[in-house]
């Protein structure tokens, strides 16, 4: 089923499923006093990155509802945790299809990381990625170019290899913006007969 492919694309490149399984599990303990809300969070999520493509779609809302609730733990969270938390409910929004709302959760996430004093790269990166895939998915084809390309040199400057799934994703995702972009050209009765912007087809030649 179509949900269940996109699910396990979305949440093998998007999620990075052991840094969220560590802070489902882990996190709690360290910022809740409620046991049963601990033992809760042990029992529905560890072992979550060993499943992978078989997340549907109440476990993702339980994610997102979890993720809320560990927000409201305390004030004090790290504003690093409180990124990474707002990144990846905007990841499983972007997964549910509430793009609207997945750009507001990424957008906070980028605010929070840029803000810091040493931004984690990875993250801002990710952040940028998701962006772009999503502006893509709406037709903005123009402003997704332009935040996968900034991923994909984020990702470089943070010194991960060209053959890092993120890397690929960046990759896969122009080439594929490029070709929705030109086949809208066609489409359009106004705009028959002009070339593809330069600008859009630079996705065959891609370096970062």
């Amino acid at each position: 089923d179509s949900f269940r492919k996109n699910s396990y694309r979305a949440v093998s490149v998007g999620l990075q499923l052991q840094k969220l399984e560590s802070l489902l599990c882990d996190v709690a303990q360290q910022y809740c006093e409620d046991q049963d809300f601990i033992r809760y969070i042990e029992n529905q999520f560890r072992g979550l990155a060993a499943r992978k493509g078989k997340l549907g779609r109440g476990e993702l809302v339980e994610i997102i509802d979890t993720l809320k609730a560990i927000l409201n733990l305390s004030p004090s969270l790290p504003p690093r945790l409180v990124a990474y938390i707002h990144s990846t409910i905007g990841l499983v929004r972007q997964l549910q299809g509430e793009n609207e709302r997945a750009i507001g959760s990424l957008m906070k996430a980028l605010w929070l990381e840029t803000a810091s004093y040493e931004p984690d790269a990875e993250l801002v990166g990710l952040a940028v990625h998701r962006l772009g895939i999503i502006y893509g998915r709406n037709g903005n084809y123009e402003e997704a170019r332009v935040m996968l390309e900034k991923a994909g040199m984020i990702y470089k400057s943070a010194g991960l290899r060209d053959d890092h799934p993120f890397m690929t994703n960046v990759i896969e995702e122009l080439e594929a913006l490029a070709l929705k972009h030109e086949r809208a050209l066609s489409q359009s009765e106004s705009l028959r007969g002009i070339r593809t912007p330069h600008s859009m087809s630079i996705s065959r030649r891609i370096s970062f």
